[in-house]
């Protein structure tokens, strides 16, 4: 249901290519439905197995989304490998998974499978194949915070959970799907084989039929490029981006004093007239207090921002959302996925750097020894930690 529900608006851009030199290349749901298919057909083909992991080796591209679907098409289920993660700790989790073959883009390190190409696999597809139960699920590694080799299974189950969330958090917050002149577009800034880009950017926003832009790498200056010019509504990324964002403002700015001491004030004034408008009359003072500033870095398209993976500083948030643009606080985790975000309207919330009430699909509770215990329905539902399988 999830797919077909993803590619139901066969002609909305899914895909846009932000290449600096020519042309933006797009590709619509529909071509990426397309070309998923001829991938499970190709799989199909090579392999005459269902039910089993399949790796899924790559960057972020418009042709990962073709593997992922076309994968689960072919009655089989995508192991996410971490490019990240040394390529022994790649080849020990497929061993364990019990997979024989790896996807890539156009190469890949010696994982321990047999290794087909996008293009192999689609020049390998025959017309028509038989038909096949979907594949019900994924898994992918803990991104390396913890201890010892985890690999996280989830199911359909798990992942429609998950997406059900939205309704509620959309009430909340209708910026989480806020669109300019008609379209949500994405940066497609973080990682897809990681669980932030992978649920909060795939998964959550292509059920909404939102366009996702690539930069053509992830150079400051590309990223900023990208966002300004090809529209670009929504950026979900690490802390390191947000810090890297604010440290470029305040240098600039710390060249001349009254330049900084004008930016302070400017910040003092913005956050203080979104507390009397929390709204969009307070952010669009905010924008026009910071209008030239605004130019050099996003623009004024970008309509909500969520920082997720680690810990953000207060100053950080203080400054891009005394700008006018909506960033908040998220929390999520491999083992649990995404299980929170501040949804405030208001700036004075979003700046303490809360991570938000838990989703509706899972609870909280904090322990004795001041841990933070996660269960609910979108919860992975099986672990694999050094090797043994684990019901959570």
């Amino acid at each position: 249901d999830i797919y077909r529900i993803s590619f139901s608006r066969p002609d909305g851009v899914m895909t846009e290519d932000a290449a600096l030199v020519g042309p933006s290349k797009y590709r619509t749901y529909g071509q990426i439905q397309r070309e998923a298919e001829t991938v499970a057909r190709g799989i199909t083909a090579l392999t005459e197995r269902t039910g089993q992991y399949v790796g899924l080796y790559g960057e972020n591209d418009p042709r990962w989304f073709a593997l992922f679907w076309g994968i689960l098409k072919s009655g089989n289920k995508p192991y996410l490998i971490n490019l990240r993660q040394p390529a022994e700790f790649s080849a020990d989790a497929l061993r364990t998974l019990g997979a024989t073959v790896t996807l890539c883009l156009t190469s890949a390190p010696d994982l321990g499978t047999d290794c087909f190409s996008y293009d192999t696999v689609c020049q390998s597809a025959p017309e028509t194949t038989p038909a096949v139960p979907f594949g019900d699920g994924f898994a992918l590694a803990t991104s390396g915070t913890t201890l010892g080799r985890k690999i996280c299974c989830f199911n359909g189950e798990t992942i429609s959970a998950q997406l059900l969330n939205m309704e509620s958090m959309i009430k909340e917050n209708p910026d989480l799907i806020r669109p300019y002149r008609g379209q949500v577009k994405h940066l497609m800034f973080l990682p897809l084989y990681h669980i932030f880009g992978l649920e909060a950017v795939f998964l959550w926003f292509s059920f909404f039929h939102s366009t996702f832009v690539f930069p053509p790498d992830l150079s400051p200056d590309h990223l900023l490029r990208t966002v300004r010019y090809h529209d670009v509504t929504h950026i979900f990324a690490v802390p390191l981006l947000w810090a890297a964002v604010e440290r470029s403002v305040r240098k600039e700015a710390a060249k001349d004093e009254k330049t900084k001491a004008a930016l302070e004030k400017g910040l003092s004034l913005s956050l203080k007239l979104q507390k009397i408008a929390p709204r969009w009359g307070g952010r669009k003072l905010a924008a026009r207090l910071f209008r030239d500033v605004r130019k050099r870095l996003f623009g004024d398209t970008v309509q909500f921002c969520i920082s997720g993976g680690s810990s953000i500083k207060p100053e950080t948030l203080s400054l891009l959302n005394g700008m006018g643009y909506s960033l908040c606080n998220g929390y999520g985790m491999s083992e649990i996925g995404i299980t929170s975000v501040d949804l405030s309207l208001r700036a004075e919330d979003r700046i303490k750097g809360a991570i938000g009430r838990p989703v509706d699909s899972v609870e909280y509770r904090i322990d004795e020894n001041g841990h933070l215990l996660v269960k609910g329905a979108s919860v992975c539902p099986t672990m694999i930690l050094d090797g043994i399988p684990t019901k959570t």
